[in-house]
């Protein structure tokens, strides 16, 4: 029987990971520091109780054993990689798209304004020269590089921000607790159409035991692991009312006013965080096994019967002062109003030339045709 370490194991991905490993006749033992444990975890499932932050500990673990596969999810990867470098035949990391320029941070200069979108694995990473770097950013690329190095046909993955019961910093707490507290309104930011990619836990999972079914395909590559389908801002938070039986009002304002709403974005500004598992789907015959809609319910469900601990709230950083958003609220529709009454009074509405009429069969006319280059040009009227 091929035996598999787990190096974590009882986090949001670990439990799915673990059950994958034990479906495909691992002999699986999971390393983790024992603060949490999974009451939910096979029997035959062994526990190593080492802290995986702790070096000389995790050497005196790991030298005594070898292993088939080992999937490194938590812990500090450049550490871990090295010790393992005679001790396993395959090696498996998980980390994040951090590494991208712009994923996590916005950098002064650069040009164009903003991340690219989507996120790809071909992408450049972020590197000494990139402007304003996080010395944090730098060790995320550094250990991906040590992996490589230590195991040239490991493969590294990584997440999109990842969601699902269990979760230590559970963003979706932001919107299920203003549901709990009957907010009927909710503020976003330029609309609520920042696209930020996300993967439920389960669905990671998954990508990683398709990593495990393709040993020759993943070797030596990294993955980006996403839901195929990236919700707006708006969208996510439509889905979490409704899964919750709650309809909220969204007061649209621009980011910088919005202040209410950025511990929801996790970011300093509305730009997208965009990657596609295309290189996984084509590669490894990934696709998204639990739908969004069907995975933010489970989510908005577990969190409304399980509320997160003092210190996921502190890291949320969302104080819940609805006061202050009444406040926030009442002033941004008085200057809406107040914008709307100096509008020209001969300004116009854009028509969709795609958008009918109710109770016609056909589109209305307009008074625009399609010039050589495919822009809306006024139609001078025609000579009788």
């Amino acid at each position: 029987m091929n035996k598999a370490l787990v190096i974590g194991g009882t986090g949001p991905t670990g439990p799915f990971i673990v059950q994958g490993l034990l479906q495909r006749g691992f002999d699986v033992t999971i390393l983790h520091s024992g603060r949490h444990e999974v009451d939910f975890m096979h029997s035959s499932v062994r526990h190593l109780h080492v802290d995986p932050f702790d070096i000389d500990a995790l050497s005196s673990a790991l030298a005594a054993q070898s292993y088939d596969l080992t999937i490194a999810t938590y812990g500090r990867l450049r550490d871990t990689a090295r010790l393992l470098a005679r001790n396993t035949d395959r090696f498996i990391s998980i980390g994040a798209f951090a590494a991208y320029p712009g994923a996590v941070q916005t950098f002064d200069g650069a040009f164009p304004n903003g991340t690219r979108a989507p996120f790809r694995e071909s992408d450049p990473s972020v590197s000494t020269h990139t402007p304003g770097i996080h010395s944090k950013l730098l060790h995320i690329l550094e250990a991906e590089q040590a992996v490589f190095e230590h195991h040239p046909a490991a493969t590294h993955v990584r997440y999109a921000n990842v969601y699902g019961p269990r979760h230590p910093m559970p963003v979706e707490w932001t919107i299920v607790r203003r549901v709990l507290d009957k907010r009927k309104c909710i503020i976003v930011p330029d609309n609520g159409l920042t696209i930020r990619s996300r993967v439920f836990s389960e669905n990671a999972a998954h990508a990683v035991m398709c990593i495990v079914d393709h040993p020759a395909e993943a070797a030596g590559e990294t993955f980006n692991v996403a839901d195929e389908w990236a919700p707006t801002l708006r969208q996510w938070i439509e889905m979490i009312g409704r899964a919750l039986g709650h309809e909220f009002d969204i007061v649209n304002m621009p980011f910088e006013f919005a202040t209410p709403a950025h511990p929801m974005m996790m970011v300093s500004d509305s730009g997208h965080r965009m990657s596609l598992p295309d290189k996984a789907i084509w590669r490894l015959g990934y696709r998204t096994k639990v739908p969004v809609e069907t995975a933010l319910a489970q989510t908005a469900s577990w969190l409304a019967q399980n509320p997160p601990s003092i210190s996921s709230l502190v890291r949320l950083a969302d104080t819940f002062d609805y006061a202050t958003e009444d406040q926030l609220i009442s002033g941004w529709r008085a200057l809406e109003a107040e914008a709307r009454a100096a509008l020209p009074t001969t300004a116009g509405e854009y028509r969709s030339r795609y958008k009918w009429e109710s109770g016609t069969r056909r589109s209305p006319r307009l008074s625009t045709s399609d010039n050589a280059d495919g822009e809306i040009a006024s139609a001078a009227p025609k000579s009788a």
